[in-house]
């Protein structure tokens, strides 16, 4: 059975559909912005302190240590600017990739506070 990795803008939904779809499937539920926490500490003080080509570089590196069958997998919203790690989920992980469209207006509504972030 293929993985389902989620793509979009922040806000877009990723993550809690995919917590939603991971228990209705009862599949492992894996979250790329949480490994690169994890790992580097929140995201706004990471391109605050580093740069986003720094950031880019590590959100990269964290999404091809993910290795996974049978799982819903929620990228970061900027996962997409990282081709090496789009091909990995696509191919090397065997997923079907679904991108979580949002309109302006919408994300301008669900846009709180990004220093949380």
């Amino acid at each position: 059975m293929r993985n389902i990795c989620f793509i979009g803008l922040p806000y877009s939904g990723k993550s809690n559909l995919g917590k939603k779809l991971s228990l209705i499937k009862n599949r492992k539920f894996i979250e790329t912005d949480n490994i690169l926490k994890e790992r580097y500490g929140k995201i706004n003080n990471i391109i605050k302190k580093k740069g986003v080509n720094k950031f880019l570089f590590l959100e990269n590196k964290c999404a091809l240590s993910v290795n996974c069958n049978e799982s819903i997998i929620s990228t970061g919203g900027s996962m997409i600017y990282n081709n090496e790690a789009m091909q990995h989920f696509k191919y090397k992980l065997n997923s079907d990739i679904i991108h979580l469209e949002l309109s302006l207006d919408e994300f301008k509504n669900r846009i709180k506070n990004l220093e949380k972030r």
